[in-house]
């Protein structure tokens, strides 16, 4: 087991490691208290990990422990406040840190992989393997993705990103690269061991999450249910590319452990209909960047199947971008809405009538957490007198663009 990073199948009990040789000598939970002062790290991850006996405690020592200085810390008091402290740890970092309570890449600490290291640490390395494509050349470069799939440790590596590099393209060809999908599913296709894989990225190398259109991508995606299929650990999945094309397949996408489902694309049809979850229970993070070049009234009747209660009942993360200003009054009536924790909205313009609509709506829903609501309109931002006014809203509200630093991966 990681210290760092327990597993779901770890049973941590306090007092099972010894400290390390430089602790304090006082015991019980005012020798944790006392540790997690420590200037060590090592110390304090001892103490953290050794406070999960003394109930209500450790939850405040957890939530104390989320803004400590090293991102050790910081990942095992979230895995231990989602993961260890029950339904009261989870409630508690759902107040405390909405953002956190989410599975995600940032759970991992991101390490580029080269074939002369290796994997050394697969348990808390999300590992980056950058694919490279030449157009001109009609070459994808799959030598890095095949030397980790030969790696010994391959079997216990649980996050993976697959960054595709597109050199030497011009610019002004709008030709698409059909074949870089099926190459990188092939060599995947090869090995029988990435049974533990948890977390899975697969995009362009440029993505920005918090602008309205995006790079325009030529890596297209043709067919995800290979991978959920391939991988039934899995509980991330981030496909950001060009869905166009996209393979209809016959039914729409099932996996029974999948937490969080991110799709960013500058080209999406009618056709996403195929991508929207059918049945995924566990499914809680749901992230759908939609083409701007697409009517927002498309865009909205385009995503309404994964606001059925029946197709992700535990859903409570829902980031839209690139949506007219009757979104939320739509989304207000599906049955989803009520389970809603954090909306995530950019909505292209917006005029007061719209604003006061939204404020009204929203002002009887206690369940939000966060609300972060950006509007691309002449402004790019809501007028001074709305800001102050959303912020009368019963949660947190955040009225403009941010950064979210540790919180979702790109």
């Amino acid at each position: 087991m990681s210290e760092t990073n327990p597993r779901e199948s770890d049973l941590i009990l306090g007092g099972q490691n010894p400290p390390p040789v430089d602790a304090a000598v006082l015991g019980g939970l005012a020798g944790v208290r006392q540790r997690l002062e420590s200037e060590s790290i090592a110390e304090r991850l001892w103490a953290l990990n050794n406070a999960v006996q003394y109930g209500e405690n450790a939850i405040d020592l957890s939530i104390q422990a989320l803004s400590d200085e090293a991102e050790e810390v910081r990942r095992l008091a979230k895995r231990l406040l989602r993961n260890r402290l029950g339904e009261a740890g989870k409630e508690a970092l759902l107040d405390r840190d909405p953002m956190r309570y989410f599975t995600t890449l940032n759970d991992w600490h991101q390490e580029i992989y080269t074939p002369e290291v290796g994997i050394v640490d697969p348990d808390n390395n999300a590992y980056i393997v950058r694919i490279e494509y030449s157009h001109t050349e009609e070459n994808c470069d799959l030598s890095k993705l095949e030397s980790l799939l030969k790696e010994s440790r391959i079997k216990e590596l649980q996050a993976l990103i697959l960054k595709i590099d597109l050199i030497h393209t011009n610019s002004q060809d709008n030709s698409l690269d059909y074949e870089i999908w099926w190459n990188i599913l092939n060599t995947i296709d090869t090995t029988e061991d990435l049974c533990d894989l948890k977390a899975l990225y697969i995009g362009d190398e440029i993505f920005d999450r918090y602008e309205f259109s995006f790079h325009q991508s030529r890596f297209v995606v043709l067919d995800i249910s290979f991978l959920l299929e391939k991988f039934p650990n899995l509980e991330i999945l981030h496909i950001y590319g060009n869905f166009k094309v996209y393979y209809l397949v016959d039914t729409h996408l099932k996996h029974n452990g999948l937490r969080t489902f991110t799709i960013n694309t500058t080209c999406l049809k009618k056709m996403i209909d195929s991508l929207c979850p059918c049945d995924m229970p566990k499914l809680e993070f749901f992230e759908c960047s939609l083409n701007y070049e697409q009517s927002s009234e498309e865009n909205i009747e385009t995503i309404l199947p994964i606001l059925s209660s029946s197709a992700a009942p535990a859903l409570k993360y829902l980031n839209l971008s690139n949506y007219s200003d009757n979104l939320i009054e739509v989304l207000a009536q599906t049955p989803i809405f009520q389970n809603l924790a954090v909306l995530n909205i950019k909505i292209r313009s917006l005029n007061m009538f719209a604003a006061e609509e939204i404020f009204s709506i929203l002002n009887n829903y206690n369940n939000i957490k966060l609300l972060n609501i950006y509007f691309n309109g002449d402004t790019k931002n809501l007028s001074t007198h709305y800001m102050n006014k959303f912020q009368q809203l019963p949660f947190r509200v955040e009225c403009h663009k941010q950064n979210y630093g540790e919180h979702p991966i790109f």
